[in-house]
């Protein structure tokens, strides 16, 4: 007997405005906001971190992930990365966006905070990290580094 094959699954859809507004019991007047041009992406953070349980940091999200617009959403992760790797040191989360912004070329700005993200979760982690697996290792500016690399148990690196 053949099984029969599964039912397919129903697509993700992204979340609009509206939808985020009915979640988050936004005022209406930030739920009727149109995506605007990038140049005004100051003014949409503001407007956003006014309601409750906004930070900048879910605002950056909500730019990039419903809008598509790019920001970069600094977490621990990116933080961490941004300041080993040298990628765009700052002392706080604002300094930390604002040089992403500035040195991330524009084609990768879209993508770079998950790709980031993604890196300080699973390979430049906080307390150990995998720097014999980071890809970017012979870029980062991490002073030490060196007493990470060697190989993980059970791999020879002859």
């Amino acid at each position: 007997a053949e099984l029969a094959p599964p039912p397919p699954r129903p697509r993700p859809t992204r979340p609009n405005t509206d939808e985020l507004g009915r979640l988050l019991e936004a005022p209406p007047s930030v739920v009727k906001m149109k995506r605007k041009p990038a140049d005004d992406m100051a003014v949409i953070v503001e407007d956003l971190v006014k309601l409750p349980g906004f930070g900048r940091k879910t605002a950056n999200v909500v730019l990039n992930c419903i809008w598509g617009l790019p920001a970069q959403a600094v977490d621990t992760h990116i933080f961490r990365v941004a300041n080993r790797t040298g990628l765009a040191p700052g002392k706080d989360v604002r300094a930390v966006e604002g040089a992403l912004m500035k040195r991330v070329p524009a084609d990768y700005l879209r993508h770079a905070h998950h790709w980031l993200i993604l890196h300080g979760r699973y390979v430049c982690k906080a307390r150990r990290p995998d720097c014999f697996a980071c890809p970017v290792v012979d870029l980062c500016h991490w002073p030490e580094k060196a007493a990470h690399l060697d190989a993980p148990p059970g791999i020879t690196t002859q």
